[in-house]
């Protein structure tokens, strides 16, 4: 028994059946057609049930007789209904044109939209041409939605017919757009479409122009030598600079530049030119706003390798340097703004960068910020250490600027800004231009090699002005005001990099001691010899200036302070000197020395509310540094020891955090409580702090309240106490008050974060103590993961101190974090970076290595399989991951994909940080660029990488060596094959070169490669490979290679230079000694290649006779293969003389059209011979002869729809599509109609 067809089907075959009979009324039809959309949206696959039920061909002629009514709903609900068969199989293209159904939708595309229509946002799906497909642009479902294509919706006052109109024309506009992106080599797409698509995008005022130029995108991406052939190419680059197209400009540069990467591609061009055209004095309208389109695209394409390796030699970076000539200043300002872009040169502020900043002033990052004013928002030292850290890796960065200076070094650009910056032809901005020359000088001088940045660095034009007598004195006097600033800023830059390097962190008051102390160190070393020479009586003498010890002076106000921090780092700060002025009981120096020391120390108790009510400000921070030298030089001292013993300041403190503990015991009993003993100790807790605040004269819980450490002075007690702990005598002392007992309970009970996270970063943690256990309980504390966070930050902090046995306690800490693990994500990934910084020393590694530690896991991600991957540079990292059986697997896998993944992960990170604005922060915004903040998200560092770290060690250059995979690594780069044989992809050699440079750059991975002559092959692809984006990772590569001096001096033999600082260290770069006339430079793009349709088709096609515009056109064929091959043409339906010579006429002035010239009289000729011999624009035949000249010829798209109209009465029946198949087989539509 047959089993029943489901209700769906037979649902279905009732509608198809509906559509394709001819006695079904109009409505009906809609109906019918509606549902079957509407049922495909909700059951996707019935769409390959649809030609089960009428063979294709059937369907597709009841469609192309739809097209052709007039009901605009028909033929919207016929193109929708074409979008989806297209969608089900893309092979369907080839039935479209086999029954000429590609013209009608073409004439849909033509078509006139209604008037005022409301023009859609749109966005370039072009930009993700190069990756493939974008698939929100069509919704796949053949609903006429704004997805991709931005459909546009037409105002609330327009007639409903042309709403109708707008809905067909968009339908039909979507339709071309899946038949571009449905397929991904682009070969169905028919002729006819992409000349009806060019023309629209061509024409600004046509409000779909958007959407036909981003659907040509695609398919140029899809197939370029098609969209060469076809002239879409042109198009494309002229819409880079057109004021309208400027929405979908990075889209479209991306199409070019992935077209101009590829040798094969890149020939197909012929007018990029085009793009800098503005730049070289063209005119064109709307000139400025053409002219910043221009320099935009520019900057863009000179961030990528293929547009720089393209501009270099091909006149680009030339015109841009030759504009900044232009005698208009709004030229000249624009150019100069595109050019701190392309350099990365942060833009000036309103001040003059060329004075003097205080570097006190500069703002830290948030994460390592103190809470409190910004005035106070000193940099803790982190990023001085990072920035130290991150000076021994390679930055890709500086590869791709070292190119970019030597190329618009080439071109005069230095040579340029000299000239503007001293002339008096252009007002332009002169602090802009000698700002910008001086970064170029400064980069220069650390990216290029010395024997050119010696001349770069002379500035002789310039100089020659500066002290030429024979010029006007105003350039005279302007080019020495340049030169003065040259030398001011570069001054400055030397010293805020030297504040950078040295910063180091802590308290406010220490930041400023030594911002100071980098200033006056030569001054203040002179100094400490004469004072430590003091004599008693000079010592008395400066004690009375302080006005401590005067009568009548115990007001705190009176006193000297500068002079109080001047003697306690000075003569108090020699031993010998100290301990006399203790010993001499009874005499002036130690009355007075004794008085002086008693006043300041209650000037600082609690109880007193002096110090500790002064606000936290700068101003207010030389009391803070008078305390710490003060209690620094007591510890240090037997006399002083016994005297801070004896003093009530101690004693005081410790009673106020007894207080805070006492108080935060009974809050939490109180909390806490359950029973009547838990009530009590609660009581009896709440009591005791209250005895305790009343022993030291302040309400528990009011001296550190969270508004006070805001506002007072109050949190500086703690970096105070913090002195202490830096010696083993100040360390006893703080024990014999209980106050690192009172600590640690505050730590451990407290629920202030701030004052918790101040404890701790105020502790030195050099000496074997208690600190280190309190620190500890920060890291390890169960109630606040911010006070976690805060700790293991601070863990950081003392790394890249040095802190003593960090590589002992500190690595088992963060391993800690690491591997238990925190629950809190931040605190454990913070916890992983900071154990991956401190594997930079071999001792932390090695200790991590002892531990067992197992980093790779889903947790941790990446970061924790990098940190992992570097176990394997020491002997004992390879042999313990060699016995867990992790090496041969993780080999495995990056053979596989890991390289692949690993390519794709740093050019991400490369794209991001050049296509992005500058992340820094000046402050306010006045001073020069470099003042201020070390951000690493303006720099990308190369990341640990498998081979690299497995080729650090003898007994990993065997595995490898084993492993085989040299080979054919370097197979890759000299035979284009992959490992299965066919042509290996660009990222397939990419991830190849990046393997074997990590390889080369230690001594045993070079050893290893020797044989292979990677250097030569690395040299080889950055000069001769077909691909741009080749040769710049191999720019990338040799840099990192040059750090082995084996392959130093290797480049050198080969014509590349390394340049080395004065160390002889490597700067990780690599430059063609022959500059911008090397071949690296070399690029064929003006060496266009002529694409002709029977060239990349192979097609038959039509084509006029030669005479010019004017000649009949007759029915011929033409084909690029033999003439034996062409098909006969069709015999001619013309009945006599007279009727065929009037079709001569009439498409001899159609293809007139397309020509500019003769197009006005051959658009009147048509007009007159139509209202003379209507009934011969009503012929099937002949019209079908006007589309294929439409197919082959260029119309505008206002002679396209001219000759809409004109043919708008032909009465297309069964009976004449009967006929054109008879004339024009299958065959032949199909080979001509299709860019394949």
């Amino acid at each position: 028994m047959t089993e029943a067809a489901p209700a769906s089907l037979s649902r279905l075959d009732e509608l198809v059946a509906a559509v394709c009979t001819d006695a079904t009324p109009l409505k009906r039809k809609c109906d019918c057609i509606n549902k079957i959309i509407e049922l495909v949206k909700k059951q996707p696959d019935e769409i390959q049930n649809l030609t089960r039920h009428v063979p294709l061909t059937v369907l597709l002629s009841k469609i192309r007789g739809f097209l052709v009514q007039s009901s605009v709903s028909l033929k919207t609900l016929s193109l929708k209904l074409l979008r989806l068969l297209v969608l089900a199989d893309r092979t369907t293209v080839q039935e479209i044109c086999r029954r000429q159904v590609d013209h009608f939708i073409a004439r849909c595309i033509d078509s006139i939209p209604a008037p005022n229509p409301a023009i859609p946002t749109q966005t370039s799906a072009a930009g993700a041409g190069a990756a493939g497909a974008n698939g929100n642009a069509a919704d796949g479902n053949g609903a006429a939605t704004q997805d991709g294509l931005g459909s546009p919706r037409s105002g609330n006052n327009q007639p409903s017919g042309d709403q109708e109109s707008n809905t067909s024309r968009m339908a039909a506009l979507k339709l071309a757009y899946t038949m571009a992106t449905n397929e991904p080599s682009g070969r169905f797409v028919p002729m006819s479409i992409v000349e009806a698509l060019k023309e629209v995008a061509r024409t600004p005022e046509d409000h779909c122009c958007r959407v036909a130029l981003d659907t040509l995108t695609h398919f140029t991406i899809r197939n370029p030598e098609a969209a060469a052939g076809a002239a879409v190419l042109p198009i494309i680059v002229e819409a880079i600079i057109t004021p309208h197209m400027k929405a979908l400009q990075d889209g479209l540069l991306m199409v070019v530049l992935f077209l101009l990467d590829s040798a094969d591609t890149r020939v197909l061009f012929s007018n990029l030119s085009y793009i800098y055209a503005p730049l070289t004095g063209s005119h064109f309208p709307d000139a400025m706003e053409i002219l910043n389109l221009s320099t935009r695209a520019l900057t863009v394409m000179l961030k990528t390798w293929p547009g720089l390796l393209w501009a270099a030699r091909n006149g680009a970076a030339s015109a841009l340097v030759s504009a900044l000539e232009h005698q208009d200043s709004r030229v000249v300002s624009v150019v100069l703004d595109s050019l701190f872009e392309i350099f990365r040169v942060p833009q000036v502020g309103s001040a003059n960068p060329f004075q003097k900043h205080d570097p006190v002033v500069l703002q830290a990052d948030d994460a390592d910020s103190v809470t409190g004013p910004a005035s106070l928002n000193l940099s803790s030292g982190d990023s001085s250490s990072e920035r130290s850290r991150n000076s021994r890796k390679q930055n890709v960065i500086n590869n791709y600027l070292s190119v970019l200076l030597l190329t618009f070094i080439d071109v005069g650009l230095i040579e340029a800004l000299t000239n503007l910056g001293s002339s008096s032809e252009v007002d332009v901005d002169r602090i802009k231009v000698t700002m910008l020359l001086a970064e170029l000088l400064y980069l220069s001088n650390m990216l290029l090699p010395p024997s050119l940045c010696a001349r770069i660095q002379q500035t002789p034009v310039l100089v020659k002005k500066a002290v030429s007598f024979r010029l006007d004195a105003q350039l005279r006097s302007r080019a020495s005001t340049m030169v003065t600033n040259l030398h001011k800023y570069t001054n400055l830059k030397a010293s805020h990099q030297e504040v950078l390097l040295q910063g180091g962190g802590g308290s406010g008051a220490a930041n400023a001691r030594r911002i100071r102390d980098f200033r006056l160190a030569r001054i203040d070393e002179v100094r400490r010899k004469i004072d430590w020479d003091m004599d008693d009586q000079t010592l008395l003498q400066m004690l009375r200036q302080t006005q401590v010890t005067q009568l009548g002076t115990k007001d705190w106000s009176r006193w000297k302070w500068d002079a109080i921090v001047e003697l306690l780092d000075g003569p108090l700060s020699n031993p010998s000197l100290l301990s006399s002025s203790f010993m001499k009981s009874g005499s002036t120096l130690a009355n007075n020395f004794c008085k002086f020391l008693k006043r300041l120390l209650s000037f600082y108790r609690p109880s007193k509310k002096l110090f500790s009510e002064l606000s936290w400000q700068y101003e207010n921070m030389i009391y803070v540094r008078a305390g710490t030298a003060l209690l620094e030089l007591l510890a240090e001292n037997e006399g002083g020891r016994e005297f801070l013993t004896n003093h009530a300041l101690l004693k005081n403190l410790s009673d106020v955090l007894a207080a805070e503990v006492l108080k935060k015991e009974g809050a939490a009993g109180a909390m806490g409580s359950s029973g009547s003993g838990a009530a009590a100790a609660a009581n009896a807790a709440t009591a005791a702090a209250a005895a305790a605040a009343a022993q030291s004269g302040i309400p528990a819980g009011f001296f550190w309240s969270h508004e006070r450490m805001l506002r007072t002075m109050a949190r500086e007690y703690f970096p105070l106490l913090g002195v202490l702990t830096r010696s083993t005598s100040g360390l006893a002392i703080l024990n014999n008050f209980g106050i690192m007992t009172r600590l640690r309970s505050l730590c451990e009970k407290s629920n202030r974060d701030d004052l918790v996270h101040l404890i701790l970063t105020s502790l030195d943690y050099d000496q074997k103590s208690d600190c280190i256990s309190i620190l500890h309980v920060g890291i390890t504390n169960p109630k606040s993961p911010v006070v976690r966070y805060l700790a293991t930050r601070h863990m950081r902090h003392l790394l890249r101190q040095r802190s003593a046995d960090f590589e002992n306690w500190g690595i088992e800490f963060l391993h800690e974090r690491v591997t238990l693990p925190d629950p809190e994500p931040k605190v454990r990934n913070l916890a992983l970076q900071i154990l991956d910084e401190a594997c930079d020393d071999e001792q932390s590694m090695l200790k991590l290595i002892s531990s067992k530690a197992m980093l790779y896991n889903e947790q941790l991600g990446g970061a924790g399989r990098a940190l992992q991957i570097r176990f394997l540079s020491l002997p004992q990292g390879f042999q313990y991951l060699q016995e867990i059986g992790w090496v041969h697997s993780e080999l495995e896998k990056w053979v596989a994909s890991e390289n692949a993944a690993y390519v794709e992960a740093i050019e991400k990170k490369i794209s991001g940080v050049l296509n992005r604005p500058l992340n820094r922060r000046v402050t306010g915004s006045d001073g020069p660029s470099f003042l201020s903040t070390y951000n690493t998200d303006d720099e990308v560092f190369i990341v640990p990488h498998f081979f690299g770290e497995l080729a650090k060690t003898p007994e990993g250059c065997k595995f490898i060596k084993r492993s085989n995979v040299v080979p054919k690594f370097v197979k890759l780069l000299t035979k284009t094959a992959s490992a299965t044989g066919q042509a290996a992809s660009s990222l397939e050699r990419r991830a190849a070169m990046w393997a074997l440079g990590h390889i080369s750059c230690s001594s045993t991975g070079f050893e290893l490669l020797e044989p292979q002559n990677v250097t030569q092959i690395m040299v080889d692809l950055a000069e001769n490979a077909s691909s741009l984006s080749i040769r710049g990772t191999a720019i990338y590569v040799l840099g990192m290679m040059s750090a082995a001096a084996q392959v130093r001096d290797k480049l050198q033999s080969l014509g590349w230079e390394c340049p080395v600082d004065i160390s002889g260290t490597s700067g990780r770069l690599a430059l063609p000694i022959q500059g911008i006339t090397s071949k690296m430079f070399l690029v064929d793009a003006d060496d266009v290649k002529p694409v002709r349709f029977s060239d990349v088709f192979g097609r038959v096609m039509w084509a006029l006779p030669e005479k010019g515009p004017a000649a009949s056109v007759s029915r011929s064929y033409s084909s690029s293969s033999s003439e034996s091959d062409a098909p006969a043409a069709p015999p001619s339906p013309a009945k006599d003389q007279e009727s065929s010579d009037l079709r001569s006429e009439i498409l001899t002035n159609v293809a007139n059209l397309s020509n500019h010239v003769s197009a006005e009289p051959a658009q009147r000729t048509l007009r007159r011979i139509k209202a003379k011999n209507p009934d011969a624009f009503s012929d099937p035949i002949l019209v079908f002869e006007v589309f294929k000249i439409l197919e082959h010829l260029t119309f505008r798209l206002k002679q396209r729809r001219f000759l809409g109209e004109l043919f708008d009465d032909v009465s297309w029946t069964d009976d004449a599509f009967k006929t054109i198949e008879k004339l024009f087989p299958s065959s032949q539509l199909n080979s001509s109609s299709l860019y394949r």
